[in-house]
């Protein structure tokens, strides 16, 4: 999957990543929702990251994924993720909080 990245601390780094496909198992404890994407915005907060005012990556990692307002469509939801279920539309995906990762698109925890 692709998705929106920069080096933090590297001012001007924006840039597409191929990151490996998510899976509902990637959040602990049956939590996972996987949620395709329909529509990402970028903001003031991704400006000022590229810009490299703020921002850190994962551990492990080089960069960090940007663009964390979105709309998408659930497509799988773990044992323990009763908010939401396949087709529901949401943003942020079912109400909850969603964690930005460079392993998966938005795992909702």
């Amino acid at each position: 999957m692709k998705a929106i990245a920069v080096k933090p601390g590297v001012p001007n780094t924006v840039h597409l990543a191929e990151l490996p496909a998510p899976r509902v198992s990637d959040v602990p404890n049956g939590r996972g929702v996987l949620v395709r994407v329909l529509r990402v915005g970028v903001d003031g907060t991704d400006k000022e990251i590229n810009a490299a005012e703020y921002g850190a990556a994962p551990d492990g990692h080089h960069f960090l994924v940007i663009g964390h307002e979105g709309f998408g469509r659930v497509e799988a939801v773990g044992t323990t993720s009763p908010r939401c279920g396949p087709a529901t539309t949401s943003s942020p995906p079912c109400g909850g909080r969603a964690r930005a990762s460079t392993t998966s698109s938005a795992p909702v925890t």
